[in-house]
């Protein structure tokens, strides 16, 4: 089935160890801190500090781990921020040593027979079964990343599995292992598909000359749409989350996001230059009337990525001078959508709760996520503590962040469906 080098490459050093189950929560491995963003308002003024819920605020990976797989109870809170801000402050080879370890527990010393097997029964059981559950929500997360990103990742997460099931352990750890390779098979398939289907898109919205692009916004506009409905999503879902970190520069690293943004910037430039290419004030006119049509297309598919990006096409300089010609001849039912369009896109609350409230599939304006994560990163630059000098996890930082993140991951959750793309192949040689 999979073949593993020998040494392993990535876990090569994690052995089995007798871990500390139950370590105390004392300031060298959990620090806490007064939430008091959980309590109302007018009762802040009547309670003292002390009274405010506790929250973590840093944290040692040892101890993250514990809480994460603990067999005592299970807190959602600590499950969603590792599962979706790990990536913040750690590696996924850290991710995976660390759930490696806490699977792999050895016995305590002088058990009895009687307790060995309580023992395995009630915690080491509970804990193996937490393990198994956070990689099933990582493996579903990630799976798309897994089929399109670096194989690396997809050959670390099986070098991962490997070493869970290599002992010789109980048989109930069979099924679980057996569908883990089996999606894992299924990747495969998947992404010969996913290449095909990348080639065909790029294949089909391939730039070309302003004649092509004029024909396809005048005649046909909901296959144009649904072409930039899959063209934005694959782009979408090629960003991995680690590349929201490194945004500020253009680098190999966070390639997929500068994709994303430049095809914006390339559709708000181009439908500018195509309505500026007529000559003529009444095509200008029935040209922006197109647009619009085109624009409330998209929103009606909720593409808020493409329909954003035509809707600063035509709210450039060079356009908005032309404004009180263009306005004043176009018709009333044109006027009230370009009025309904202004206050949406130019309102920035109004287009995040539209946004919000969106029925997916859907592809989004990442421009708000990315300045939410940059927002976090400014509030807690001035705001450390004793315990980042003591290189433990900011868990009230990873927090706010992994909350961010769940939104994202939320849009690649469904796909846009197409009664077929055959109907497409006509544009081919055109956008």
């Amino acid at each position: 089935m999979y073949s593993f080098p020998t040494p392993l490459k990535f876990f090569h050093s994690i052995s089995i160890q007798t871990y500390d189950l139950k370590l105390a929560s004392t300031s060298s491995e959990i620090q806490y801190v007064y939430d008091i963003s959980q309590v109302h308002t007018e009762d802040k003024e009547d309670e003292t500090q002390n009274s405010y819920p506790m929250q973590i605020h840093y944290i040692s990976l040892q101890k993250l781990f514990e809480l994460l797989t603990s067999f005592e109870y299970q807190d959602p809170e600590i499950f969603n921020t590792v599962l979706y801000g790990y990536f913040f402050f750690i590696d996924e080879n850290s991710l995976f040593s660390g759930l490696i370890e806490r699977f792999r527990i050895a016995l305590p010393l002088n058990l009895s027979k009687n307790e060995g097997g309580l023992f395995k029964k009630k915690i080491l059981k509970t804990i193996q079964l937490k393990v198994l559950i956070f990689l099933q929500h990582w493996f579903k997360n990630q799976k798309i990343s897994l089929i399109l990103q670096d194989p690396e990742l997809e050959a670390m997460f099986i070098e991962a599995l490997y070493c869970l099931f290599n002992l010789k352990q109980e048989k109930w750890l069979n099924e679980p292992m057996n569908r883990f390779f089996n999606e894992i098979d299924e990747i495969n398939v998947l992404r010969t598909r996913e290449t095909k289907r990348k080639r065909k898109l790029l294949t089909t919205f391939m730039p070309n000359f302003v004649n092509n692009g004029i024909f396809l916004i005048k005649t046909k506009k909901k296959e144009l749409a649904q072409c930039l409905c899959l063209f934005d999503q694959t782009n979408f879902e090629r960003i991995a989350v680690r590349e929201l970190i490194i945004r500020g520069k253009r680098c190999e690293n966070n390639r997929n996001y500068y994709k994303y943004i430049d095809s914006f910037n390339f559709l708000a430039k181009f439908v500018s230059f195509l309505l500026l290419s007529f000559k003529q004030t009444y095509s200008r006119i029935e040209f922006l009337e197109d647009l619009i049509d085109l624009i409330e297309e998209l929103k009606r598919l909720n593409n808020f990525h493409s329909s954003y990006a035509l809707f600063l096409g035509i709210s450039y300089p060079p356009i908005v001078r032309l404004k009180p010609v263009l306005h004043q001849k176009l018709s009333k039912n044109y006027k009230n959508k370009l009025e309904a369009l202004t206050e949406m896109f130019d309102n920035q609350a109004t287009f995040r709760e539209i946004l919000q409230k969106a029925v997916l599939p859907c592809v989004p304006a990442l421009s708000f996520f990315t300045k939410e994560l940059a927002m976090i990163d400014e509030s807690f630059k001035f705001n450390k503590k004793e315990g980042s000098e003591n290189k433990m996890v900011d868990f009230l930082k990873m927090s706010r962040q992994a909350t961010v993140v769940k939104k994202i991951e939320l849009y690649r959750t469904c796909r846009y469906n197409f009664p077929s793309f055959k109907r497409f192949s006509h544009l081919v040689r055109f956008f």
